[in-house]
């Protein structure tokens, strides 16, 4: 059962997006200072080498890409991979592998010595996977500043289709909102909406009971259905829901 149904879109929208910020990098390599050595992710590529490396990266693409008093410009596909390619030689995959390790181990130790934080190498290696891993039709990839003069990378997600996944799983999922136009908007981005059926709950009782449903297969109320108002007028749907100011839509979402 979902509530407030009509802000599951941009919510999931919302959830699916992220940011890798310069903050993110900095603070990955003031946790490398922490580590024993300096380990290595690859075959001749160190990790306080690799992050020093992607913050140059990021400014660049920022000093590169951003105009006088510009805030963002979108990047190619695969840009940032193939300008960090150089360092990695094509291996960014086992790099990642790598620096997820090694943010394993780190909040492995923080949980044995009883002290509460995450470790930010981790938090970067799983982002840079998610910007690798991310699909073009469903982000758009950025180069950002923030009001400070911040660079940062955003990858803002138009197609929240792998978010809603655990709605897909369900057999049938129940919509509640009274906003909720159009339903179309819902299969489109969920994929999961084959057969719906709404149910108009007017402000207080109607005389014989509750409300009847009004089925809905892809466009538009069942055609001939009427309703009896409290003034006892008959009514067909459309009319019914626009005659009440305040009423609600529940949605049954059928598979």
């Amino acid at each position: 059962i979902i509530d407030e149904a009509h802000n599951l879109i941009d919510s999931a929208r919302g959830q699916g997006s992220f940011r890798i910020t310069m903050s993110d990098i900095a603070n990955a390599i003031d946790e490398a200072t922490t580590m024993k050595g300096d380990p290595y992710l690859y075959e001749g590529v160190k990790l306080s080498e690799f992050l020093q490396f992607l913050k140059r990266t990021v400014r660049s693409l920022a000093n590169d890409k951003l105009g006088f008093q510009e805030k963002e410009k979108l990047l190619k596909p695969r840009e940032l991979e193939e300008t960090i390619f150089t360092i990695t030689r094509g291996n960014f995959d086992l790099v990642l592998d790598q620096m997820t390790d090694l943010g394993e181990e780190r909040m492995e130790k923080l949980l044995e010595s009883g002290e509460v934080g995450v470790s930010y190498i981790l938090e970067l290696a799983t982002n840079l996977r998610k910007w690798t891993m991310t699909s073009d039709d469903s982000y758009i990839r950025a180069i950002k500043t923030d009001e400070d003069g911040g660079e940062y990378l955003s990858a803002s997600c138009i197609d929240p289709f792998d978010v809603t996944y655990f709605i897909r799983k369900q057999k049938g999922v129940i919509h509640m909102s009274g906003t909720l136009r159009p339903l179309e908007d819902i299969g489109t981005a969920c994929r999961h909406v084959h057969q719906y059926v709404s149910i108009t709950v007017p402000q207080g009782e109607q005389e014989g009971g509750l409300p009847e449903r009004c089925y809905h297969q892809t466009t538009g109320y069942e055609e001939g259905s009427e309703h009896l108002l409290q003034d006892g007028t008959q009514v067909g749907q459309d009319d019914q829901c626009s005659r009440h100011e305040h009423h609600g839509h529940v949605h049954i979402v059928q598979d």
